[in-house]
């Protein structure tokens, strides 16, 4: 299979499978494969963080979660409520 580009990570909440009440996405925030990934309420993404859903998993970031700058999530995630990393 040759090789191709996952996007650009620019995304809309819109584009979320699930987007909680009071999410914040700092700047430089990429998200690839937004329709795999699930954000509780009051979620916080810090600057600079890739999240990727990818397209056979589902990253699920549970409600009153910090993710901090720079941090890397991926697909088959599942950070619980009130956790931070």
């Amino acid at each position: 299979m040759p090789n191709r580009s996952h996007g650009s990570g620019a995304f809309k909440e819109s584009d979320l499978a699930a987007c909680g009440q009071d999410c914040v996405f700092e700047a430089g925030v990429l998200i690839f494969h937004p329709e795999n990934v699930r954000l509780g309420r009051n979620v916080y993404v810090g600057h600079y963080t890739i999240l990727k859903g990818y397209h056979k998993n589902t990253l699920a970031i549970g409600d009153e979660c910090w993710i901090a700058a720079r941090k890397l999530d991926f697909q088959g995630d599942r950070i619980r409520e009130g956790f931070s990393c």
